[in-house]
């Protein structure tokens, strides 16, 4: 038989998540004001409000999670359920040892993970860039070519000259056509790399049959090795390359040599767990840690545009969210593996000691829960923000929760999200500017360097042409 409390009002105490520049529309967890009530939690324990039927009174904890003090009591949300103030807290709570030992908690509803995300790292310019298409096996391969090339026609060149030898003094014409062919045959090595470089050689013309055929084939490989070349090439313009912390080792070395500094939030369990761990990488971060009291300051801090890196801790879900919210190019957060993950954090719901419904309500959360409905709303939130401009106003007004509008047609939602999955495009970007820039720069370079022999040249000429005109005068002039 469901459990029924009509007429009883349960007090939930909540923790807003904050961000710049949010619209409480776009967090995960818990999001509570005057015009608007969103996140997974909320529409839990809504759920939790429709099912057993009480009502809700909503208390604001002043976004406090709770520390212990030194008279042994708790602050924030912890201390106002031990003191019997809320029964129950929302707000992206994570479990802990110490926490568990002062309120009760019900079955996990959410297993996320403490990460971070640091600022954007800088980009690097790529001198090699043109050689990391290809592998060094491949570079090595093509200059044995070469080499074997040289050998062929140092070899053939000496044949030729060993035949030139056995010809008769008065034949001239005859030793002069084997002196010219002896010479376009010299430049085969030249010959290839023009047409490895897609260039055209004059020289084509005088070979005899054997080295155009050699050609032939040559020409084939050649255009092969370029559309390959070409095509990774792109790619590699296409995703710059940056040197990015995308382990925690990375970010506890970076810690180390002052190169990053750590950001965490006071008052919460990431706070007490790297504050009494004794882990060498917690301690690394630790000792660059600068504390903040809301998220909105280390985000703030962090997409500074200054020279100093910060690196902010906290789940990975809400840091994803952030990031989106924020726009992709906003902040750096790692892949999702174990080597960007400090540890599991469970994210549940506190409640009182001796709380006389937590039966009913861990069996409800546990349905919830197995059937998915969690993970449902979760990605849920995350497609509404990846299509916030594209979603339109009617569907947004049927994002709330379920008690703030009675007649809340799920089976509607699903479709019209559908729908607007169907409208929203996937379009790539575009090919600009800011992907070239490396080869820019080795384009500036090369310029450089060929204005500098330019210089050389011109001088040396100028050199040969004053000794022509008046000896002795640049004649002992070093060049």
């Amino acid at each position: 038989m469901r459990l029924n409390l009509h007429n009883r009002t349960i007090r939930v105490g909540y923790n807003n998540i904050n961000l710049l520049k949010s619209d409480p529309k776009e967090l995960p967890f818990t999001r509570i004001d005057s015009r608007r009530i969103f996140g997974i939690e909320p529409i839990l324990i809504a759920t939790f409000a429709n099912y057993f039927n009480f009502s809700v009174e909503l208390i604001d904890c002043k976004g406090v999670y709770g520390v212990k003090n030194p008279n042994g009591t708790w602050s924030g949300m912890i201390g106002m359920i031990s003191l019997k103030e809320i029964d129950i807290g929302i707000g992206g709570y994570i479990i802990t040892y110490e926490r568990h030992l002062v309120v009760d908690h019900l079955y996990p509803h959410w297993i996320d993970e403490l990460s971070y995300a640091t600022s954007l790292p800088a980009k690097q310019i790529s001198f090699d860039l043109l050689l990391k298409p290809f592998t060094w096996e491949i570079w090595l391969c093509i200059f044995a070519s070469f080499l074997f090339l040289f050998l062929f026609n140092t070899i053939r060149f000496a044949l030729s000259c060993w035949d030139s030898s056995n010809l008769k003094q008065n034949d001239q014409s005859q030793r002069k056509n084997e002196k010219c062919s002896m010479q376009n045959n010299s430049n085969i090595i030249w010959i290839s790399f023009c047409l490895l470089l897609q260039q055209p050689s004059h020289w084509l013309r005088s070979l005899d049959l054997t080295l155009k055929i050699f050609i032939v084939f040559w020409m084939i490989s050649v255009f092969l090795l370029a559309q390959i070349y070409g095509g990774r090439l792109y790619s590699i313009l296409t995703i710059p390359s940056q040197y990015t912390i995308d382990s925690i080792l990375k970010l506890a070395d970076a810690c180390r040599s002052k190169k990053m500094v750590s950001l965490i939030q006071a008052n919460t369990s990431f706070y007490e767990i790297f504050s009494s761990s004794s882990l060498c990488t917690f301690q690394a971060i630790w000792n660059s840690m600068k504390l903040i009291m809301t998220i909105d300051d280390g985000i703030e801090l962090m997409t500074s545009q200054t020279r100093q890196q910060y690196a902010i801790l906290g789940s990975r879900s809400s840091l994803e969210y952030f990031r989106l919210n924020l726009g992709r190019n906003s902040f750096y957060t790692p892949p999702d593996n174990d080597d960007s993950s400090f540890y599991p954090a469970l994210i549940t719901l506190p409640l009182q000691n001796q709380f006389k419904y937590k039966k009913e309500f861990n069996h409800l959360v546990f349905l919830l829960q197995s059937h998915g409905f969690i993970n449902h709303w979760i990605d849920q939130q995350m497609y509404h923000v990846k299509r916030i401009h594209v979603i339109p106003d009617e569907l947004d007004d049927k994002l709330k929760p379920p008690w703030s509008e009675k007649d809340h047609n799920q089976e509607g939602l699903d479709k019209e999200l559908v729908l607007g999955r169907k409208k929203a495009n996937h379009h790539a970007e575009p090919f600009d500017m800011n992907h070239m820039e490396s080869i820019f720069y080795l384009y500036l370079i090369c310029i450089t360097f060929s204005f500098i022999i330019f210089i050389i040249e011109l001088c040396n000429f100028y050199r040969k042409f004053s000794n022509q005109n008046h000896p002795g005068i640049f004649s002992n002039i070093p060049i």
